[in-house]
């Protein structure tokens, strides 16, 4: 299977992806990801959390990204604050990346 061909199947999950590097930089978001978020795919590859989230995003997220970082694979439900001032809940799950060397 190429990225090409997997690519096309998560632009049309319903689910948010993301692919974030060990800078925390967008490598890749899906369609859903840019919806919830109304950003187009421009406006997350090659920029990091810091740039495009909610500061209240990344300051509560910040420390399951460093336990995925340094390895640990993750998954908690967790609460998004959306327009409104609703709550919507989100099955968050992270996966490190591991490389032929052995890191992350």
């Amino acid at each position: 299977m190429t990225f090409d061909f997997a690519s096309r199947i998560m632009q049309r999950m319903p689910d948010m992806v993301a692919y974030v590097d060990t800078e925390l930089c967008y490598q890749y978001t899906n369609h859903a990801y840019q919806e919830e978020f109304h950003k187009s795919a421009e406006d997350f590859i090659g920029k990091t959390v810091f740039e495009v989230l909610p500061e209240e995003i990344v300051a509560s997220a910040m420390p399951r990204w460093q336990e995925a970082m340094a390895g640990k694979e993750l998954a908690y439900d967790t609460k998004l604050a959306i327009e409104g001032g609703r709550t919507k809940w989100l099955f968050v799950r992270l996966v490190p990346e591991f490389h032929e060397n052995g890191r992350v």
